[in-house]
């Protein structure tokens, strides 16, 4: 971690400084701004650029106690007696020559902070330091405080430029807390860090100063993660209270409203409070007015300010403001949609009784904003109010996300008789069936569930939600054939609800991308997102769709728009919050990141939605996303030739194996060759993806055969598996797959020229990692004919693809390395390079002890070489020993 707070954000401020600075027309420049914005920062980065032998620099503060003080700021600066003299004029110049007289031959260049604070004497200094020219005074003010008008003559009468600092951007906080922290920060905590801080940087500061030494701030997984609420140590609150200054107690009052109240139209608080108490807190800055169409709303100056308000408000005062918030809501008709929620929210912290309705309206407002701790205690109270059926349906999806199976358990068997017409029978079933499916593990017994409650209901929505439910449930247990028919028969049905016919379309998406169909998957999942009703309902749908969606464009060989839905879905679950969305996001732009070569980048990604899973492994949703997230993970590292991590990982990745999430594992079984192929060699592992691209045949997943047969072939087999890949590329309409069967066709042929070729199309598809192995493999097969010119230029071009790879290790690439030595030599060199003994790496690659020998004795002799403590420089591997130093994820887990 760094020792400083980084200076981000204001290097086109800074430029101007200099380029003022370095002009001896002018005298001067302001930099005006809230306070907290960086001026002191950003004038101490200009003060330390100015050349001590050509400028004498002076620094100065105003404050509070000089103010009354003739001089008092510039006390510091000035000598310690000035000569008497009967007026004001002669007074001031005595004073700007000793100034002056002090830089001896140099231009005195003053900084002056705070300068809405100086005397009136040193206002009127400053200001003829200015005009005289022989200086440059840098003039710092608060830009919501009055300042002496010699001051404020400076940029009305045009003698110096007013440079208005504005807050920090969001890549500015993000870079700030990069370069602080010496690592990534996840996308939630950023997006909650850059909020509450509002891009003011001595709030930021201390935010983070705060939370690192609360260790709320922590690293996951190589990711910085906030956990928990803000942390509001002496130091930050009195910050705090220091920037709101002294208050009367109606002002007071009205920032505490405020602060319970969010945004809120100036009227309806008018009606609690004195509209001129409202405009005295606003005309000393604590309140600003956003302007929203015809709507005017209020809200705190600072989110900060608002968290501490409320913590440092008495609970019974807190009660009374909520209530009388409720009320004045009620009394003007509720007429917005968010009202609902705030009414429900307002009642039950003013411990006040509220209706079912209300409660219920905002228990589902609460839902549809993934704000689960909320819907629960809404929905609780909905419960205990009397709307038990109702209430169930939005508290068992909360409990379910939670992995609370106890309570889930108990929670459906206190309702199971509850339910008194086919709505409620559907709710209760769903509930039952899902805990039963993805809480408990026990698909057979869901889909038996469903099969029971269909025969009971009559109504045709009720039906629908229960057929869309085991059209899901199908699909994620990888009966793709049963998923396509159910949805399909849903799909028949006229006038089906929005939510039914969204999952319906989902299942069907999962079962076209399984079977290959990549380009009518892409539409089914348009239609999914498209369909009414899942976003207030079933907002998981969206986060499915979302992750497949960019999945399937990837498979169909559409990288970049699939690079686009993933950024796309990880913003949006930045703007959301919820931790299941950024784990699939996470997953989404790992995939992307690694089919276009970056594979550190890729490796981020994925450790931090693993993170998110670590952190919620018993307590959130997230978990559910541990096995995809490690699968992908290991064949970044792997590629990357972390077998360490890889292994590790795939451990974890088989233990978190669940039958409800079947769907996913074919991402897992497409890393173990590469395992196989770092530890057993690469004939091991390519015969290891054969044998997975036969499994995946069987059921059908023939995109995913197809990714295992290319990776066979990539492994060194492609003349076994190039005619079914040609065959495949006949059958499914992916660009990704014919690539794929090109690729395989021309490593078996030799075809040099057909490699380079392959290398252009994939590179132009954005596929830089295989476009790089191509590459390789074009050089190897022109070197092995003889064209040696033809050889080194292929080879050139596949160093300059490769070295855009972020690190890739893969066999291919490897080659460049060291063209003269065979695949064999070469990954007996890696581990010896890596510290291995011949014994231990005869027992690895299944060979025997005097083999590697001979290996070895033949690399040393090809490279020039006297022994195995050279490789790893001649050869630019690694040295660390193989499961002795590499990362393990944190935890255990992976």
């Amino acid at each position: 971690m760094s020792e400083g707070w980084p200076f981000v954000g204001r290097q086109e401020e800074l430029d101007l400084i200099a380029r003022a600075m370095g002009d001896p027309a002018v005298g001067g420049i302001v930099l005006a701004g809230p306070s907290g914005v960086g001026k002191t920062r950003l004038a101490l980065e200009a003060l330390a650029g100015v050349d001590p032998k050509r400028n004498l620099v002076r620094r100065v503060v105003a404050t509070q106690a000089t103010q009354r003080i003739p001089f008092g700021a510039l006390a510091p600066v000035l000598p310690a007696q000035l000569p008497a003299v009967t007026d004001r004029i002669n007074l001031l110049r005595l004073a700007a020559e000793a100034l002056l007289g002090d830089a001896v031959g140099r231009r005195l260049v003053l900084a002056v902070d705070d300068a809405q604070l100086l005397d009136d004497l040193s206002a009127a200094l400053i200001h003829q330091l200015v005009r005289g020219g022989a200086s440059f005074v840098m003039v710092l003010v608060r830009a919501d405080q009055p300042a002496p008008d010699p001051v404020t003559a400076l940029w009305r009468h045009r003698l110096v430029e007013r440079v208005d600092l504005q807050r920090l951007l969001r890549p500015d906080v993000e870079q700030a807390l990069v370069e602080h922290l010496q690592g990534p920060l996840d996308g939630m905590s950023l997006e909650r860090i850059w909020r509450a801080s509002a891009g003011n940087a001595l709030m930021l500061r201390e935010l983070v100063s705060a939370g690192l030494e609360a260790a709320a701030l922590q690293r996951v997984e190589g990711v910085w993660r906030w956990q928990g609420q803000w942390v509001f140590p002496p130091r930050l609150m009195e910050l705090i209270e220091h920037r709101i200054g002294q208050l009367s107690d109606d002002e007071r009052e009205v920032l505490e409203l405020l602060a319970y109240a969010g945004p809120i139209g100036p009227d309806l608080l008018g009606r609690l409070v004195s509209p001129e108490t409202v405009e005295a807190v606003e005309a000393k800055g604590l309140c600003w007015v956003e302007q929203l169409g015809r709507r005017m709303v209020l809200h705190v100056a600072h989110p900060l300010y608002a968290e501490a308000l409320r913590r440092r408000t008495p609970v019974l005062r807190a009660r009374r403001h909520q209530r009388r918030l409720a009320d004045i809501v009620e009394e003007t008709g509720a007429r917005r949609v968010a009202d609902a929620l705030q009414l429900a929210t307002w009642r039950i912290a003013a411990g006040a009784p509220s209706p079912p309705s209300i409660l219920l309206a905002g228990a589902e407002q609460a839902w549809a904003l993934l704000d689960l701790p909320l819907a629960e205690r809404l929905a609780r109270a909905a419960f205990a109010a009397g709307a038990r059926v109702d209430a169930t349906s939005i508290l068992w999806r909360v409990l379910g996300l939670q992995n609370r199976q106890d309570e889930l358990d108990a929670l459906l068997a206190e309702v199971q008789y509850a339910a008194i017409d086919d709505r409620e029978r559907m709710q209760l079933a769903v509930a039952r069936a899902y805990t039963l499916c993805w809480v408990l593990d026990r698909v057979d017994e869901a889909l038996a569930y469903i099969e029971g409650t269909l025969h009971q209901v009559a109504h045709p929505d009720a039906q629908a939600a229960l057929q869309a439910l085991r059209a899901v449930m199908l699909a994620h247990n990888g009966r793709m054939s049963e998923a396509a028919a159910s949805a399909d028969d849903l799909l028949a049905v006229p006038l089906a609800p929005g939510l039914s016919l969204a999952s319906a379309h989902l299942a069907k998406a999962f079962a076209l991308t399984w079977r290959g169909q990549t380009g009518q998957a892409v539409a089914s999942l348009d239609l999914a997102l498209a369909a009414p009703g899942w976003a207030d309902h079933a907002p998981w749908l969206g986060v499915a769709a979302r992750g497949w969606y960019s999945h399937t464009l990837l498979l169909h060989g559409d990288l970049a728009a699939a690079t686009t839905a993933a950024e796309d879905a990880y913003e949006l679950a930045v703007v959301s919050g919820w931790e299941l969305a950024m784990g699939a996001a996470c997953i989404a732009r790992g995939q992307v990141a690694r089919a276009s070569g970056q594979l550190v980048q890729s490796l981020r990604w994925l450790r931090e939605g693993l993170g998110l899973a670590r952190h919620n492994h018993t307590s959130g949703p997230a978990y559910l996303l541990q096995a995809q997230l490690l699968g992908e993970l290991v064949r970044t590292a792997a590629m990357l030739g972390d077998l360490d991590s890889a292994q590790r990982a795939i451990v974890v990745a088989d233990a978190s194996r669940r039958a409800s999430q079947l769907l996913y594992f074919p991402r897992v079984e497409l890393a173990r060759p590469w395992i196989t192929a770092a530890r057993q060699g690469r004939a091991a592992g390519s015969r290891h993806a054969v044998a997975i691209a036969a499994d995946l045949r069987q059921t059908q997943a023939y995109m995913y055969e197809a990714c295992a047969l290319h990776d066979a072939a990539r492994l060194g087999g492609a003349s076994g598996v190039a005619g079914r890949l040609r065959e495949l590329a006949e059958e499914l309409p992916s660009d990704l797959v014919r690539a794929y069967a090109a690729h395989a066709t021309a490593l078996t042929s030799h075809d040099a020229a057909r490699l380079e070729a392959v290398s252009a199309q994939l590179d132009n598809m954005g596929f830089l990692l295989l476009a790089a192995e191509a590459a390789a493999d074009a050089a190897r097969a022109y070197r092995h004919a003889g064209r040696a010119d033809s050889a080194r230029r292929t080879a050139a071009h596949a160093a300059a693809l490769t070295s855009r790879c972020e690190g890739a290790a893969t066999p291919a690439l490897q080659d460049l390395q060291a063209p003269q030595l065979t695949p064999r030599q070469f990954e007996i060199s890696k581990l010896a390079a890596a510290g291995l003994t011949n014994e231990e790496i005869a027992d690895r690659l299944t060979l025997s002890v005097r083999t590697v020998h001979n290996h070895l004795h033949q690399v040393y002799a090809k490279l020039g070489v006297t022994g195995r403590n050279q490789l790893a420089g001649v050869l630019n591997l690694p040295t660390q020993r193989p499961g002795t130093g590499a990362r393990q994820p944190e935890g255990g887990r992976a």
